[in-house]
């Protein structure tokens, strides 16, 4: 039995297990007593759930002269919610990522978390094409077209809750 006063309206229920459904629902209270009948929530439960553990021991090796194979166990924590699928990059950034910064290691480069990250795009004519995303404090942009505005990407980094 927790008492809460409603400014605002909220409690948060701590010490939960990760992944296990739990119930809740609210009463009011007045000088005359406790409300009949609770308020519901919808949906009626919820579990705790983060992002997952990254993969541990990821490794590679060669399959043939044209693929490599990248081998890796399931993860340690799944959040609490089954993980239903990964994502594998390769060549990422490219080989003049790697000249962009000769005092980091390689490894580094890909998602420093301490450096700003720069990527030139270039072409030969008006024909550059595609979508990116921008990524602060663990989350991350809608996709934003590589022709969008300055005022576009503004709008984008405002809509994240660690930078708006």
């Amino acid at each position: 039995k927790n008492e809460v006063g409603c400014d605002p309206c909220m409690y948060q229920v701590a010490g939960l297990t990760k992944g296990k459904e739990y119930f809740v629902r609210v009463y009011a209270y007045n000088s005359l007593g406790y409300s009949i009948d609770p308020g519901l929530p919808k949906p009626r439960s919820l579990a705790p759930k983060t992002a997952p553990d990254p993969p541990n021991s990821v490794g590679i090796s060669p399959k043939s002269d044209t693929a490599i194979q990248v081998i890796f166990p399931p993860v340690a924590d799944d959040g609490g919610a089954k993980v239903s699928k990964y994502k594998i990059e390769w060549n990422a950034m490219g080989y003049s990522a790697g000249m962009q910064s000769m005092n980091q290691e390689a490894d580094t480069l890909l998602y420093s978390t301490n450096n700003v990250q720069s990527i030139t795009l270039s072409g030969e004519s008006d024909d550059v094409d595609g979508t990116f995303r921008i990524a602060f404090g663990g989350h991350y942009t809608e996709e934003i077209s590589v022709s969008s505005t300055a005022h576009d990407v503004k709008i984008a980094l405002e809509s994240l809750p660690t930078i708006g």
